[in-house]
C-alpha cells in the first residue's frame, strides 16, 4: 500500500458509506493518528495529486447522486494524502482545500420494509423482530445507494435519469427517462418488461386522448392503447424500468 488519504470527518450512516465505498474497492481503515481511505483506485497513482483526484472522482459522484432526504445520509470530508516511504514510514502531503461528499438517497425507487408485531410475543421475540426490521430496511437503503452511485459513476446517463426521477414524473419526463434508457440498451429494454407493456406505456404517455394537454404529443397518428396506463401506473412502470437498468449498470443481481 503506497497511498492513504485522511478522512477528516464522517456524518450520518457510516455503515452505508463504507458499503458504498466497498463497491469501488475502497476501504476505510482505522490507524493510530486517524481514519483513512485506501484502495485499488489510488494505488495506480504516481503522485499525491493523482491519488487525491481518484478519491475526488468517487466523492463527486456520491455528491451528485445525493439529495435532501435526511432519512438516508452519509457525508465525509477528505484531508491530506500520506505516502509510504522506502523505509516504511509515512510522509504527509498537505492540501488546503477540503472535499466533502454527501449521500442522501430518497426512497422512490425502493419499497420500505415493514414488520407487524403481534401482541402475543415474548419480549425477546419482539426485540428480534425489531432488529430484523431494521436490518431489512438497511439492506434496502444499501441496495438503492449502491445502484445509484455505482451506475452514475459508470455512466453519466444514470445521473440524468436520477435527476428526472427526483422531479415531477409527467408524461414528458417519463418519456425522457425511457428514451435515455432505450438509447443505451436498444432492444435490450425488452429484458425489463414485455413488448406489449412497453408499447402500452409509450402509446399512453404520447397520446393526447389519454393525458390531454399533458401528453408528450399534441397530435398522434397512432390510436391509444385499448387499455391505457393511468398516471400512477405509468409512473410505477418507468420507476421499475429505471431501477432495473441502474441495478444492471451497478452489477447488482435482479
Amino acid at each position: 500500500m503506497r497511498w492513504k488519504i485522511a478522512v477528516k470527518s464522517i456524518e450520518g450512516d457510516e455503515r452505508l458509506l463504507r458499503d458504498v465505498l466497498d463497491q469501488f474497492e475502497v476501504s476505510m481503515i482505522e490507524e493510530e493518528g486517524g481514519r483513512f481511505v485506501v484502495g485499488e483506485p489510488f494505488e495506480v497513482s504516481d503522485t499525491p495529486q493523482e491519488a487525491r483526484k481518484a478519491v475526488q472522482a468517487i466523492c463527486a459522484v456520491i455528491d451528485k447522486v445525493g439529495s435532501d432526504d435526511p432519512d438516508i445520509k452519509a457525508t465525509f470530508a477528505v484531508g491530506n494524502v500520506f505516502e509510504k516511504k522506502g523505509d516504511g514510514s509515512w510522509g504527509e502531503h498537505l492540501f488546503v482545500d477540503i472535499e466533502r461528499a454527501s449521500l442522501a438517497i430518497t426512497g422512490r425507487l425502493g419499497v420500505r420494509a415493514s414488520v407487524t408485531v403481534t401482541a402475543h410475543v415474548s419480549e425477546e421475540d419482539r426485540r428480534r423482530l425489531e432488529e430484523e426490521k431494521k436490518e431489512s430496511e438497511y439492506q434496502r437503503r444499501r441496495r438503492v445507494a449502491i445502484s445509484r452511485v455505482v451506475s452514475a459513476y459508470r455512466d453519466a446517463r444514470a445521473l440524468q435519469v436520477q435527476r428526472l426521477m427526483r422531479g415531477e414524473l409527467t408524461p414528458l419526463a417519463m418519456g425522457h427517462i425511457f428514451e435515455i434508457i432505450e438509447s443505451d440498451i436498444g432492444a435490450g429494454i425488452a429484458d425489463f418488461a414485455s413488448r406489449n407493456q412497453l408499447s402500452r406505456f409509450t402509446r399512453s404517455i404520447n397520446h393526447p386522448d389519454v393525458f390531454g394537454s399533458h401528453a408528450r404529443h399534441g397530435v398522434s397518428k397512432v390510436e391509444p392503447p385499448p387499455k391505457p396506463m393511468r398516471l400512477d401506473e405509468a409512473r410505477a412502470f418507468i420507476c421499475d424500468i429505471a431501477k432495473r437498468w441502474m441495478d444492471r449498470k451497478a452489477g447488482l443481481s435482479t
